[in-house]
């Protein structure tokens, strides 16, 4: 993979989880407190339907216009085909992500990390088409199952921590996948880059 070289301004979050999953879950909460006490700074996008998360998109947009760099985190239900607003029952499939990913990855200059709390969230690696020489990020990190409350509190706190020593996603990834073997968990957490998107196609598919 190839190495990352970026300096992040500030983690951009989209919640697209119901009000009552929020407070029951504090999954947001809980990663925005922890942001903010390691020195990082943090925006919340709270979305309840589909207009709304275009719109929290659209406003990303014009923060990457501005020339911050971020990376963009999104909390919310998944399945293979997209990520699921329980509360306006609508999908928003992965495809339709595409024009706004690539468009701020574009004025990203090719930095952004998309960071999935949700279940099968790496299937968001199906966005990268390879008739298109553009990106619609740098890498991805997700999950190829369903994701536990437990692994995503673990998970969210690993991966900013590893971040912050410096550490590249190309190592991040599998010391993640290290530790949670020892827990005795498989195929929680991955990585993947747009350079080996179709690896990880092909195993998504198998």
């Amino acid at each position: 993979m190839k190495k990352l070289v970026v300096e992040y301004d500030l983690v951009i979050v989209i919640d697209a989880l119901t009000e009552k999953e929020r407070g029951d879950f504090k999954l947001s909460e809980d990663l925005i407190k922890f942001l903010a006490k390691e020195g990082i700074k943090q925006m919340l996008f709270n979305c309840d339907d589909k207009k709304s998360v275009n719109q929290s998109l659209s406003n990303i947009q014009k923060v990457a216009e501005s020339g911050l760099k971020f990376c963009l985190h999104f909390v919310s239900h998944g399945n293979e085909k997209g990520i699921w607003i329980k509360n306006s029952n609508e999908t928003i499939s992965w495809e339709e992500f595409r024009e706004s990913l690539y468009h701020i990855n574009r004025l990203l200059s090719n930095t952004l990390i998309i960071n999935m709390t949700s279940c099968f969230g790496l299937n968001a690696i199906k966005i990268v088409n390879d008739s298109n020489n553009e990106n619609p990020f740098f890498g991805l990190i997700g999950s190829n199952r369903v994701l536990w409350t437990n692994e995503a509190y673990y998970a969210n706190r690993q991966f900013y921590t590893k971040l912050l020593a410096g550490k590249d996603i190309s190592v991040i990834i599998p010391e993640m996948q290290n530790q949670f073997r020892i827990f005795g968990k498989d195929n929680v957490i991955f990585g993947a880059s747009t350079e080996g998107y179709k690896s990880i196609l092909k195993y998504l598919k198998s």
